[in-house]
């Protein structure tokens, strides 16, 4: 599989969870906020910046104070 197939079967898969267990997340931001940091260092990593930077303007919906996705939308 290419890269581009890797990356876009990590991002369905990764929103198939948060999907999947939307209830609890939405009861327990910084667990829904730590989940999508660890997914966007992913998407960043496996070099795509788009979804990346998507993943951080999520993070900054459900907390909006988070001073590492505002770093990372900064730098990113």
């Amino acid at each position: 599989m290419s890269d581009t197939g890797d990356a876009e079967l990590f991002n369905a898969c990764e929103q198939r969870v948060i999907e999947k267990n939307r209830e609890y997340l939405s009861q327990h931001p910084d667990v829904l906020a730590m989940h999508l940091h660890r997914v966007a260092s992913k998407q960043r990593h496996g070099g795509d910046m788009a979804a990346a930077r998507n993943t951080v303007r999520q993070i900054l919906e459900v907390k909006p104070l988070d001073w590492k996705a505002w770093r990372r939308r900064l730098t990113w």
